[in-house]
């Protein structure tokens, strides 16, 4: 029928052979179609979608950056973290460590057998994690161009310390406290 409602639109095939799972009767006889044809309804194929997330997408030299995949209707995954073609790991949840500065881009290419899907993101990555220490002023704060070593919470819970992680650091700050002792005895103030 034109209208789409017809015997052969609208009788099942389960088993998807083509031919209607119930026989059909013409109409004003007594002749029975046994195999009747159905009309073709291809299967709509399920296509991946690529998605990821990550711990952090910023920080010091060396970076450890763990990754997830949140991809959807993927069978499997293929991570590039520098998006050189090379593939580095199908883990759902690997960890790279990125130890030289730039901005890098990383590449999860979700696959399953209908197709491909693929997300890019960068992590940018920063010189190493080392910054000044200030004296205290005279009221016991930080002085005005203080900077905090502690480094950023994110940057803590990544490994990455400043520069208090330093082998030797206690024995060269007490050496230039009592340098200050010294000099400061000597102007006999």
């Amino acid at each position: 029928m034109p209208n789409g409602t017809g015997f052969s639109e609208t009788a099942s095939d389960l088993d998807g052979n083509g031919i209607a799972d119930e026989r059909y009767r013409l109409e004003n006889s007594h002749y029975i179609d046994y195999l009747p044809l159905v009309a073709f309804k291809p299967p709509e194929l399920v296509l991946p979608v690529a998605n990821l997330s990550t711990n952090i997408s910023e920080g010091h030299a060396p970076l450890s950056v763990q990754f997830t995949d949140l991809s959807e209707n993927a069978a499997s995954r293929s991570w590039d973290f520098e998006n050189d073609g090379i593939i580095d790991s199908s883990d759902e949840t690997p960890i790279h460590t990125y130890s030289v500065p730039g901005t890098c881009t990383v590449n999860l290419t979700a696959s399953n057998e209908n197709g491909k899907d693929s997300k890019l993101i960068t992590i940018t990555v920063k010189d190493e994690n080392v910054k000044d220490i200030q004296p205290e002023s005279e009221t016991g704060t930080p002085g005005e161009d203080y900077v905090d070593t502690r480094g950023s919470q994110a940057e803590q819970s990544s490994g990455q310390e400043g520069i208090s992680s330093i082998p030797g650091f206690e024995i060269i700050y007490g050496v230039f406290g009592l340098l200050v002792i010294f000099l400061y005895r000597g102007t006999g103030k």
